[in-house]
């Protein structure tokens, strides 16, 4: 009987107060919040024992968040009962479970998609999550409260293109910027372009391969043998491990060449003149 009542209190404090590794306080920290319990912890790394914390990974959530009002919640179950969910780009889905809450969503499956929660690839958590009891938990305001991981996704870069430059007849200056490479390294960069758009989409002419380039930087390239008096189409692109991202398109028009004119011998012209 003893050894009965021993055991029920074990298994009591187990829910109450998750046990993990003395040294597991995640990659996040920050808060989240909602208007019925408040703020909720992402971080144990200042609690009196680091016994609470979340990890994000390729695939999911692991660990546990804190809050006063309703304790532990935690992101995954080993019995596969609940869990939050990563697609790899920092879309959530899923759900979380606390004893005092039970399960919070953290993706709207439904077709309203009232709530969503993601994380962006500067590693900050941003969007809802849903509890029942709670409402909606907002993980990110401003800057009042936000939750935040080291963990970043693998994304598409995202580029800028900017206005050319020194057109003439037959060259043109075109310029580019990698806003986000997407933590992940670029493998080739350049301009699309084109004298419409359909064929500018499928061009790559004037790819720059093999270069180091990161986030904030731009590049240009110079295009020559183009036509006169002809409006081409272009936009940046850049490829990494997750695919091609490209900038906006732009346009530009070369300039008319002008013919020689050809006068015949002994022909005099008054003076101010203008031949055209």
């Amino acid at each position: 009987m003893l050894n009965k009542i021993i055991s029920l209190i074990i298994f009591s404090l187990l829910i109450v107060h998750p046990t993990l590794a003395s040294d597991t306080t995640g990659n996040s920290g920050g808060y989240s919040w909602a208007e019925r319990f408040g703020f909720t912890s992402f971080s144990g790394s200042n609690a009196p024992a680091a016994d609470y914390g979340v990890d994000v990974g390729n695939a999911s959530l692991t660990g546990y968040t804190w809050n006063e009002s309703a304790g532990y919640v935690n992101m995954n179950d080993t019995g596969a009962l609940y869990g939050v969910l990563n697609d790899g780009a920092g879309n959530l889905s899923g759900y979380a479970w606390s004893e005092k809450l039970g399960y919070i969503s953290f993706d709207d499956s439904s077709a309203n998609n009232y709530y969503h929660v993601t994380i962006d690839s500067h590693g900050n958590f941003s969007g809802y999550a849903w509890s029942e009891l709670a409402g909606y938990v907002n993980m990110s305001g401003g800057d009042y409260y936000n939750a935040t991981t080291t963990w970043t996704p693998i994304i598409k870069p995202t580029l800028s293109t900017h206005v050319a430059s020194n057109i003439s007849t037959s060259s043109v200056n075109l310029f580019g910027e990698i806003v986000d490479w997407g933590n992940s390294a670029i493998t080739e960069y350049g301009f699309q372009f084109g004298t419409s758009v359909g064929a500018a989409a499928s061009s790559t002419e004037s790819s720059l391969s093999g270069q180091n380039i990161t986030a904030n930087q731009g590049f240009n390239f110079t295009i020559t043998g183009l036509a006169s008096r002809t409006t081409y189409y272009f936009r940046a692109y850049a490829l990494n491990s997750e695919g091609y991202g490209y900038g906006d398109w732009a346009a530009f028009t070369t300039g008319a060449s002008s013919a020689p004119v050809i006068l015949k011998q002994g022909v005099i012209l008054k003076p101010g003149t203008v031949i055209k």
